[in-house]
């Protein structure tokens, strides 16, 4: 991006404020659905480092997306082909089949 280049910063400090971001965003709502499901009754059932490795995994396939989402957007000149690619995966999956 031409307008960050011209900017005193470090060349991976974008990334990483986006992947920050994301990653609050994604232990924000994990937080929140493991409190709504212990609300209606889930609990783990498990040693507390079977419930760690759990929200671990979340985070990680959180990264992992936002990850790739952020590298296609990055490349990508236009930002509607950028939408169309992020829910390719969606017209693949079969719901309720």
């Amino acid at each position: 991006n031409r307008r960050f280049q011209s900017m005193p910063i470090g060349v991976l400090t974008p990334l990483a404020a986006r992947m920050s971001a994301s990653v609050y965003r994604c232990a924000v709502g994990s937080a929140a659905a493991i409190a709504s499901g212990y609300v209606i009754g889930f609990r783990f059932y498990g040693d507390l480092q079977y419930t760690v490795a759990f929200c671990a995994l979340l985070l990680l396939i959180g990264v992992m997306l936002s990850f790739m989402a952020d590298v296609l957007g990055s490349n990508s000149k236009n930002p509607g082909a950028t939408t169309q690619w992020l829910l390719l995966p969606l017209r693949f999956a079969r719901f309720g089949r």
